[in-house]
């Protein structure tokens, strides 16, 4: 399940997208000693059907032998940015240019969204890049600012505390750990502010569309097709087998 999660972490948000009615398919590696089960490997493709909605995913080589995933049309499913820097229970504010602040009861921009959850949950940063800026100040916090590529900057604020080895020009990697949430500076609760900019100026991150990586490159496409096309037939005739063994209910 968390396998899964990751394979669609930049187009599927898995605490706030899912639905009820939501399916799935997985073709996954077995691996077996002396004939028994011990284990699972690889998924080697997957169908996930989110809100009416069918994305695919397809484990294939690219041109350098690198594995990665690719939608049936040969796109990266792998994007610049993550859906969400953490789990969070809520949204507990979204991008506004007018928002009743908590605390000063007056109206002011909002350019970030408030992810509530509980103290102490991991916060990852969602793309590659450098540490900015780490610090504390009286309104964020403990806070780290992260510059990627391309104009992009993103800031994580309240932090109670910061990830091991988190200092200025630190290199992040998409995914990693930097900090936790907290509620240090003005803060009513425990919740993590984060914020895009590019180029300085603010992007509502629910709405952003993020970059994808590198498609499978035109010389691999004939073979990247023909591998799809023998996944997705392992999928059907799965199916159509379970279909046929499926007890009555």
């Amino acid at each position: 399940a968390v396998k899964l999660a990751d394979i669609f972490a930049w187009d599927i948000d898995f605490i706030r997208d899912i639905r009820s009615g939501d399916q799935f398919k997985v073709l996954v590696e077995k691996k077996y000693r002396n004939d028994k089960l011990v284990g699972y490997g690889r998924i080697k493709a997957a169908f996930f059907t989110n809100q009416q909605i069918m994305y695919k995913a397809f484990l294939f080589n690219d041109s350098d032998g690198i594995a990665g995933y690719y939608d049936e049309n040969g796109k990266s499913l792998q994007k610049a940015f993550l859906k969400a820097p953490l789990s969070f229970s809520r949204i507990s504010s979204k991008f506004s240019k007018r928002r009743l602040h908590p605390i000063f009861k007056e109206y002011r921009p909002h350019f970030g969204v408030d992810y509530a959850a509980p103290m102490g949950t991991p916060i990852m940063t969602v793309g590659d890049g450098v540490v900015e800026r780490i610090g504390v100040t009286k309104g964020m916090g403990n806070f780290i600012k992260v510059r990627h590529y391309n104009g992009y900057t993103t800031t994580y604020m309240h932090m109670c505390r910061y990830a091991k080895g988190m200092k200025k020009n630190q290199r992040v990697t998409q995914g990693n750990v930097i900090g936790y949430v907290g509620m240090t500076g003005y803060a009513t609760g425990p919740h993590l502010d984060f914020r895009m900019k590019k180029n300085g100026r603010p992007i509502n991150p629910l709405t952003h569309k993020s970059p994808s990586a590198k498609p499978v490159s035109p010389d691999r496409m004939e073979v990247f097709l023909a591998k799809i096309d023998q996944l997705s037939n392992k999928v059907l005739m799965a199916e159509a087998v379970a279909g046929l063994t499926k007890s009555p209910t």
